[in-house]
């Protein structure tokens, strides 16, 4: 049976993708976090620059539930700005961060 609309049934699975909780729930995920966003603007703005402020050597995160997501990606985006003056620093060196000396090809083709 290759019906996409066909009946969830354990010889044809739990039914079509598109009619899961989780697809209805990563489609609405871009308009959630912009209204979020919208939402939050003048807090986020007034953290940001608390943090600009304070310069915190370090930044924890703790979170339950659907929330541990947010918790493992928060520190890379804290670190994602650090990434462009990290490459200066490098190539100011003398250093080609796309071709670090210390690293070579992990796999051999034969």
């Amino acid at each position: 049976m290759t019906d996409s609309s066909a009946e969830a049934s354990p010889a044809n699975g739990p039914g079509p993708v598109e009619e899961t909780r989780m697809y209805c729930e990563a489609q609405s995920a871009s308009d959630a976090v912009r209204s979020q966003l919208d939402d939050d603007a003048d807090d986020i703005a007034a953290l940001g620059a608390v943090l600009r402020r304070l310069a915190p050597r370090a930044v924890v995160t703790c979170a339950r539930g659907s929330s541990e997501c947010a918790a493992e990606l928060g520190p890379i985006l804290l670190v994602q700005n650090a990434y462009r003056r990290i490459a200066n620093l490098a190539i100011s060196r003398g250093f080609d961060p796309d071709r670090p000396a210390s690293l070579s090809k992990v796999t051999e083709t034969l």
